[in-house]
Formats: structure tokens, sequence, C-alpha cells
């Protein structure tokens, strides 16, 4: 492997020279599939990112404030985000996300901050997304959805309630009606 990588190393500059952007974009969508077979994403992920982002932020700055640029994202995110949201096994990606979470957690810094920033940020966020999605939604399908999320939030959240805190919590919420 060492001696690929010193190759690699001293080859590429040389290789990339003579290939357009156009062309290495190509090259990248192919190669990548094959790259990253076999790779623990949950691995690599952080450390491409941590490696690859503080290079490539002046680039992605000046290609976001180009004319339409903007709206050339919006088109390719209207178009990539459901196809890869339908692709997605999320039952696999919920049990990788919470395996991280539970390493995470055992680390001091982010069990004392990432708790509280989560119950500050997901509510802002999430409003959204609920703004923007239930119009296109049936009643039932909101109905469904709404019912999983706050047996998943009592179950989670209530272990320690007696039966009177979760009356008075659902009643504080509009779940049910004031006594």
């Amino acid at each position: 492997m060492k001696p690929m990588k010193r190759m690699m190393e001293g080859m590429m500059p040389v290789m990339i020279k003579g290939i357009s952007p156009e062309e290495r974009e190509t090259l990248m969508l192919e190669m990548m599939p094959m790259m990253m077979k076999e790779v623990d994403l949950t691995e690599l992920m952080p450390k491409m990112m941590a490696s690859v982002l503080p290079a490539m932020l002046p680039q992605l700055l000046d290609q976001m404030h180009q004319e339409g640029a903007g709206e050339r994202m919006l088109d390719t995110m209207a178009q990539v985000m459901p196809n890869v949201c339908e692709t997605i096994d999320k039952e696999v990606l919920a049990q990788k996300k919470d395996a991280m979470l539970s390493k995470l957690m055992q680390r001091e810094a982010f069990r004392e901050k990432m708790p509280r920033c989560f119950i500050k940020g997901v509510p802002v966020m999430v409003r959204g997304c609920f703004e923007h999605f239930f119009p296109s939604l049936t009643k039932e399908e909101r109905r469904a959805f709404i019912s999983r999320m706050m047996r998943m939030m009592l179950e989670a959240g209530t272990g320690d309630f007696s039966d009177e805190e979760k009356q008075a919590l659902l009643r504080e919420g509009g779940a049910l009606p004031s006594q």
C-alpha cells in the first residue's frame, strides 16, 4: 500500500493538471462508488470532511456568490435529496447513528453540551419542515406521524414521570383539554 500511495501522491498533481474541471467531476462520480465500496463511512466521513472542507471553503464561497448559483443548487437538491432519501435504508442508518451517539455520550464534553443544544435546536429546525411538508400529506399520514412522534417522546422522555405529571405534560402541550 505504501509504494502505491507514494506513487499516487507524486502522480496526482501531474494528472490533475491536464484534466478539466468537468472531466474531474465525471471521474469522481465514476470512481467514488468503486473506492467507497466496503469502506466504513462513519469513520471516513468526519476525517474526509475535516481534511477537505478547510481547503475547499474559499472555492465553495466563491461559487455560491456566482450569478444563479443558488438556483442551480436548489434544482440539484430538489432532484438529489428525494432520490437519496428513497434509497437509504433508514433502519440501518438509524442503527449507525444510535451506535455513534452511544459512543459520543461517553465523552464528557458531548454529554454536557449536546442534549441541551438538541432541545434548543430541533424544535426550531423541525417547525419549518412541518410547515412545508404537512400540507402535502394526507390527514391520515399526519395523524399517524404525530401519534408516532408523541409516543416516542413520551416513552423516551417520561420514564420517571408519574401518571399525573404525564397528564399535565399532555395538557400543557395541547394534546389534552385543560381541566
